[in-house]
């Protein structure tokens, strides 16, 4: 915080008690240079903060230790893997033109419903008012359960989660999207 505050300023404060503040997060390094690093973030974390806070966000951990830090792609808090975070402003651009145009990201997850093992689909609701694709396969089948590899041909926020449930297999354990 950098604002002085005036007679008669607001200050709103947030609380999600769904947060520990006090929980630690390992944040691997799987390959640095000096314009950017790879980072693995484990499922609970946060790649960024929310109004809520951001002690324990992948962001807030590279931040200490480097003095720029900016997010090229996030995860959301359910999601592990990777994120690339760039040390300096040119370095993002240029990874985030890459992402955008040479990455292709693929994601597993376990749906409710029983699909074809081996099938293959693809969803193309828009969202947002904006086209948006999500591809998959089913990888296993078992019950009323499905194994899937997900490739997110577009990019918009819990694109694939909303597909898989608008579908009617929202991705297990999703406390937005799923089944309550």
């Amino acid at each position: 915080a950098h604002t002085l505050l005036k007679t008669g300023d607001f200050i709103e404060c947030y609380f999600d008690p769904k947060i520990d503040l006090n929980q630690t997060f390992e944040f691997e390094v799987l390959y640095e240079t000096k314009q950017y690093g790879i980072y693995h973030k484990p499922v609970g974390a946060l790649s960024e903060g929310t109004n809520h806070g951001d002690k324990t966000s992948l962001f807030r951990h590279v931040e200490k230790s480097k003095k720029y830090a900016y997010l090229v792609n996030r995860l959301d808090r359910e999601t592990e893997g990777l994120v690339v975070v760039a040390y300096n402003s040119k370095a993002q651009n240029s990874l985030q033109q890459i992402w955008r145009t040479k990455v292709i990201k693929k994601y597993q997850a376990i749906v409710l419903g029983e699909m074809q093992e081996n099938s293959t689909g693809e969803f193309n609701y828009p969202l947002n008012d904006k086209f948006s694709l999500t591809k998959y396969k089913c990888i296993q089948a078992f019950g009323d359960r499905s194994y899937l590899e997900i490739e997110l041909a577009t990019e918009r926020k819990h694109q694939a989660r909303i597909h898989l449930s608008k579908a009617g297999n929202p991705v297990m354990g999703d406390p937005i999207y799923g089944e309550h």
